[in-house]
């Protein structure tokens, strides 16, 4: 059949593609999360799994977790993400 056309890029979907790569590298290397923990805050996310993760990993690292992939998984999945 005929290629299907592409979604537009908007705002919302640059902003959660950023939100997500942020989240992915973070959720493998943690120690990065004091490095990007002020744009990943300040990203503008709607309500929705992106923003519920966010919420999750900024909450860990703020409780003063050691950073460590396999805790910071381990918290994402108590908190409903699993």
């Amino acid at each position: 059949g005929p290629p299907r056309a592409r979604p537009a890029i908007t705002p919302q979907r640059r902003r959660d593609a950023q939100a997500r790569a942020l989240l992915a590298i973070t959720l493998r290397h943690p120690w990065l999360l004091q490095e990007v923990e002020e744009s990943l805050g300040a990203l503008d996310l709607s309500d929705g799994p992106l923003a519920q993760c966010r919420a999750l990993v900024l909450a860990w690292l703020a409780a003063g977790h050691e950073l460590d992939s396999a805790g910071l998984m381990d918290h994402l999945a108590n908190g409903g993400m699993g």
